[in-house]
């Protein structure tokens, strides 16, 4: 049926850090001073990755701009300084100077080719909280010669940067510095023992503003006459149930006249190690593919080297499973969204039965951490048979749009306490024309698509224009339009139209290529890769076979391997992957009911899947959230709404 991929604004929270990404004023805050003619850059939003504060933005396309320049600034309406500058070809920067415990707001400005600026776009805020420190290897194992070793030192992501002090309670224990600031290393040192017994030592390591403070890495020598020790630091780690890889784990030989090592896992089925041997000192590391089994499981990696005992890494790996979002609910969910840190769902229901009663919900419902809770008296219409299609953030509030004729017409807002309108709303009362089934923005505003005569003039995509508070058509002659994306400042509308998919440029809607030869249901916009994916029913994009899903680079249509066997309805972006959900029993050749991943080179299931149709994927705090016409999520009960989430 009809849904459409609605962009987040992410409230990240990993690694210990949290990433506030905060909503902007409607005014500019400008502390520049504009001199370029040039429109500013927009939709800029910042996200955590392990490199740092990825700050992101559409692309500003008219003649003129010769690059970007990015601002940062401790407060709101502080000065800003200039921290990088990128190519027009260029819309992201990867900032990795944040201290822990700061604000930073950004502001990015277009350039041209003398310099001058535009004016900035409106500021987004960064806060890095609740770093911990994190100091590697955690353990040293040292012969009784004179060695060495580097401590690594840093919070447990990169983005943070913290002062940090060291120092060793022994004498025979050194470090090359007493201070510095983090991420660094610091040479560590100790001298020859002539001792006939084993020494230890400490060194301390004591961060400023962070968690996890002090840091103790335990250091113990042993004298000449020690047997050989083969020593692996961390001697255990803890893996994602999605599959991953751990970070760099260090092996050694202690006391040993052969430094050579060999290392393989004991679980060949389930988890793999980097390389089989090498020699000493050296790095490794293990990966593990999905657990979706029973129960979470626990590995070993052997390490061997002549004259010494065996080592073993300890390997953990909790399970994913896929469960209910409380009772569930009671008719089909076409929607869903996270707004101001709590999840939404939209679509045909009115229950279940829960503490509000029976039929409480009315299409729209917000989840409070135990029990789905109406928004009032939610949507409605006359004859009882309101939809919600899409929901969309934008200016501070929930858009919601559909088919009912309260509160608004086909669309409405909410503002986590109270329903508004916008203007007269869109299409009238009949079902045809007279539904919204797709909400984004493009530079100038909020947009709505969909099938409704009214304002669009048969054209089905219009524009709310706040300051005369009223809707205008945009472009003719469209079919129903399902999806809406923001690529590369391009507004890309899919749906039952010419070609599937065009790009709104005055004054037409030209496509994508050749376009595609079916119905788009879906659009993905990914600024990480820079890539636009649609889903939907077709088998043609671009002039090359692509079965219901494929990827636009900005040039050229290509396929995810030999897609699905039906229908795509909703897309999300992952844990670095493309989550597809829809109404499919295949992909790429690998059975997987109604949702699937594509990692990059090859199709994944989630589990066992969904036994109905999937609509609506949403990321809610950190776990993928999928929402449909299912009553089983993962073989389990699970009524229409499911989150994959790991369990130890």
């Amino acid at each position: 049926m009809r849904n459409t991929f609605t962009p987040i604004l992410v409230l990240g929270a990993a690694c210990g850090l949290l990433l506030l990404v905060l909503g902007c004023p409607e005014e500019r805050d400008n502390p520049l001073d504009p001199g370029a003619d040039l429109p500013d850059p927009f939709h800029m939003q910042a996200d955590l990755t392990p490199q740092g504060v990825l700050v992101e933005w559409q692309a500003v396309k008219v003649k003129g701009v010769d690059g970007y320049r990015v601002y940062r600034s401790t407060q709101a309406a502080s000065a800003a300084i200039p921290v990088g500058e990128v190519p027009t070809t260029v819309t992201s920067y990867l900032d990795q100077e944040g201290y822990a415990n700061t604000t930073y707001w950004y502001r990015i400005v277009a350039l041209d080719s003398e310099g001058k600026e535009s004016e900035a776009c409106q500021p987004d805020s960064v806060t890095v909280t609740g770093a911990r420190l994190s100091t590697s290897p955690s353990s040293w194992s040292a012969g009784a010669a004179k060695d060495s070793l580097w401590l690594h030192i840093s919070s447990d992501s990169t983005i943070c940067r913290f002062n940090y002090t060291i120092a060793s309670d022994s004498g025979w224990l050194t470090v090359s510095k007493t201070s510095g600031t983090a991420p660094d290393s610091v040479w560590t040192k100790v001298g020859t023992s002539s001792s006939s017994t084993s020494r230890t030592g400490r060194v301390i390591v004591t961060a400023l503003g962070v968690a996890g403070t002090p840091d103790t890495i335990a250091v113990t020598q042993y004298p000449s006459d020690a047997e050989p020790m083969l020593v692996i630091s961390p001697d255990s780690v803890r893996l994602p149930g999605l599959g991953g890889t751990s970070d760099q784990i260090q092996i050694t030989i202690v006391n040993g006249t052969s430094p050579t090592f060999s290392v393989a896992s004991s679980e060949s089925s389930w988890l793999t190690v980097s390389k089989s041997g090498g020699t000493t000192p050296d790095f490794f590391t293990v990966t593990a593919q999905d657990n979706f089994t029973a129960t979470s499981r626990h590995g070993v990696v052997i390490a061997l080297a002549n004259g010494c005992a065996p080592e073993t890494l300890k390997v953990y790996q909790p399970r994913m499973v896929w469960e209910p979002l409380g009772e569930g609910l009671d008719n089909r969910v076409m929607a869903t969204c996270v707004y101001k840190g709590e999840l939404y769902a939209g679509g045909y229901f009115t229950g279940p039965v829960n503490e509000w009663g029976v039929g409480s919900l009315n299409k729209i419902a917000r989840w409070d951490g135990t029990h789905w809770a109406p928004l009032v008296q939610g949507v409605r219409q006359s004859d009882a048979g309101a939809q919600v299609h899409a929901l969309y953030v934008y200016g501070g509030k929930l858009i919601v749009t559909g088919w009912f004729n309260s509160p608004g017409l086909n669309v409405a807002a909410w503002d986590s306490t109270a329903w508004s309108t916008l203007g007269s709303g869109l299409g009238n009362q009949s079902w045809s024309p007279g539904a919204g089934y797709a909400v984004g923005e493009d530079r100038y505003g909020l947009i709505v698509g969909g099938a409704f005569g009214t304002p669009a003039s048969g054209t089905n995509v219009a524009r709310w224009n706040a300051s005369s508070e009223s809707w205008s058509a945009i472009g003719v002659n469209l079919g129903a339009v399902e999806a809406i994306a923001s690529y590369n400042s391009d507004l890309i509308i899919g749906g039952q139209i010419a070609s599937g998919i065009a790009r709104n440029i005055y004054p037409g809607w030209p496509t994508l290529g050749s376009g595609i030869d079916g119905n788009v249901w879906s659009l993905l916009s990914i600024m990480e890769t820079g890539e636009l994916v649609a889903g939907g029913d077709f088998t043609m994009a671009g002039g090359i076979v692509a079965n219901n899903i494929a990827v636009w680079d900005g040039a050229s249509w290509r396929p995810l391997g030999s897609g699905t066997t039906e229908r795509v309805e909703a897309l999300e972006w992952y844990n670095k992957q493309i989550i597809v959900g829809g109404r499919f029993v295949i992909s790429g050749g690998v059975p997987a009911y109604n949702i699937a991943r594509w990692d990059g080179s090859q199709w994944l299931t989630l589990g066992q899947g969904m036994n109905g149709y999937v609509y609506a994927l949403t990321v809610f705090n950190g776990d993928l959230v999928a929402a449909g016409d299912f009553t089983e999520a993962g073989g389990s009960p699970a009524n229409r709404i499911a989150i994959l989430k790991e369990q130890d």
